[in-house]
This record gives C-alpha cells, structure tokens and sequence, in this order.
C-alpha cells in the first residue's frame, strides 16, 4: 500500500485509480481516510473530479473528423465560393478551416448532449444480480447497494446540493449530516429526505419502503406539502398506484439482513425464515410436510453461511436437513 507521507499531499495515484474503477480496497480505504481528516481535502477531491469531466470533452475533441465534419458543413456555403482556386498555402488555410470547424461541431454537439442529459459530472452506478456495492460520496456518506440496484447522482457541485437517485433496488444509506446541506434522495415522485441518520430504502414493483434504523427521515411527494416524519423502527411506505404514503412501526427484524448478514427470529414460522434465506442467500427449501411452515422459530445468526444456519434449524427444531443439488428439504 502507498501512504500519504504528508497530511497535506494529495493522492493523485489513488483518486485517478479510482476514477479509472481499478482502486483497490486498500486503497480505498486510504483515500476515504484522506478525504475525511480535513474538508480542504474534500474540495481538492472535488475539483480534480471537476477537471475529469472536462477531460472527457477534450477527449471528444481528439477524437474528431475534420473530414467527415467538413462534409456536413460544406454545403452551407455558397457555390460560387467554392469555384475559387487555391494556393499550396490556401490549401493549408483550408485544412485548418476543416479542424477547426470539426473542433467546433464535435464540442458544440457534446455540450449539448450533456446540457439536455445531465451527463457532465453525472455518476450512474449499478450492481449485477448476486453483487452488492459500497459507494462512497464525496461528503463521506455511504451508500450500501444491494443486488440489481441504480443510484445515480451529480459529482459536480454535489458537496453544495446533496442530491441522489435511487433509480430501481435496494440500498442502506449511511448518511454525513450537515445542517447546512440537507441530503435528499429522489425515489420516482417520493422524495426521502435525511435529517441525520441511517436507513434502509427498497424500491418494490408495487411501493417503496424506508425503514429507519437511527435518526429521522422525512418523506414527501413531489408538487405536494404532505410530508410525514419517520424515527427509529419506524417503516414508511409509499403506494405507486395510489399515491399515499403511510406508516408504522417496523415488525421485520431483518430488514437489512442482506447488509449485515443477520437475522434475528423471535416465535417466527418457517415459512418466514424461507422467505427471508431465498432473498439472503438464494436458498430454495422445500418442506416434506407443508405443516412444517408453521413451526416456529427463534434465532439468532451473524454471518453464518446457508449450510450452518440450515443445520443449526434442524438440530433446534429437531428436523431432519437434506440437501439435493443445492435444494434444502425439511423433514420430521
């Protein structure tokens, strides 16, 4: 691992790494612990972020065919300045009249690709099926993506405006609070906003979920002043259909079991633990005797893999544990 000799040197290896997506954990750790010791460090990271969207540009600008540009600007001109005759250095001149309007086109044309899309210092990011993801902000917040999850937001100027979008899936937000900047995340019409806290927020076909696990949250819809306030254990949901939103007390234990790998029963039925082990794990169970769903159970696993936390129910409930191809079969 590289250190950081000086407190005040900044790490252009490892913000470039980062940026280029080949950061290694280690290094990632070091960056973020830089970035956290003092908030200079934080606007410096910003402003070599900034310098990378522009890059971006000038590579488009690189990348230009004055030829291909100069055909599409060609016949904009008027014939009888084409019949002209040219000298070896007007020649020149007009090699130069093509790049430049290349230049001009190729830039013109990327601006206004990112003006109408967002895409200067817009960050998309997405997990796979079966991957999870640890985003870090530039304020420090951090963001634990689920599986096949979106969140998107903007690198520039996101340390004055802290917005986000969580586009599709599931994510535990542990948010840096900051009075002066409020952090808000935008979910389709809802919008969540932080009041100093950490919270699980799931976007379902049907409605989105937040469930507070510290602090208070904030839930409102857009061009609408309803607004209602969340506190710990508490579960808000939102209705895509009907468009209300609502709450209570969170009954889930395990809420965020794929995120700390924990899960908590009290008196809960198998057919509950089933449920919670196929979204965890992807373990399909399958239960000899449907009676079987009802028994209940209570437990307590922390990073435990499937095959331990299996045989762990059988040996509590007196179950007899096989499996086959993958597949877990309950029987008495």
């Amino acid at each position: 691992m590289e250190e950081i000799n000086h407190p005040n040197q900044i790490p252009y290896h490892l913000i470039m790494d980062e940026m280029e997506g080949k950061i290694s954990e280690t290094g990632l750790q070091e960056l973020e612990r830089w970035k956290a010791a003092d908030p200079a460090h934080l606007r410096s990271y910003q402003e070599i972020a900034d310098i990378a969207d522009h890059a971006e540009l000038l590579k488009a600008y690189r990348e230009a065919d004055p030829e291909l540009a100069w055909q599409k600007f060609n016949p904009s001109i008027p014939a009888e300045a084409k019949i002209v005759r040219l000298h070896p250095e007007k020649k020149n001149r007009l090699f130069f009249l093509k790049w430049a309007v290349a230049v001009v086109m190729v830039i013109s044309g990327a601006l206004l690709l990112a003006n109408r899309s967002g895409w200067i210092g817009s960050q998309r990011i997405s997990t796979g099926k079966n991957e999870q993801q640890k985003l870090t902000l530039p304020d420090g917040t951090e963001i634990f993506m689920n599986a096949n999850t979106t969140v998107s937001y903007h690198k520039r100027g996101f340390l004055k405006a802290r917005n986000v979008e969580l586009e599709e899936g599931e994510a535990y937000f542990n948010v840096t609070h900051d009075e002066k900047s409020p952090f808000s995340i935008k979910v389709g019409e809802l919008r969540v906003n932080d009041l100093g806290t950490s919270f699980n927020l799931k976007v379902e076909p049907k409605q989105v979920v937040v469930v507070v696990n510290s602090g208070k949250v904030s839930l409102e819809k857009a061009k609408d002043t309803e607004t209602i306030l969340l506190s710990p254990q508490d579960r808000g949901t939102f209705n895509k259909e009907t468009k209300e939103m609502s709450f209570a007390k969170n009954n889930d234990l395990n809420y965020r079991a794929w995120h700390d790998k924990t899960l908590h029963y009290e008196k809960a039925p198998l057919s509950e633990v089933s449920d919670d082990m196929k979204e965890l794990f992807g373990t399909h169970i399958i239960f000899q005797d449907t009676t079987l769903k009802e028994r209940t159970l209570s437990a307590y696993f922390k990073d435990k893999t499937e095959d331990e936390i299996m045989n762990s129910i059988g040996e509590t409930l007196r179950l007899k544990v096989t499996k086959r191809d993958g597949t877990f079969v309950l029987s008495n």
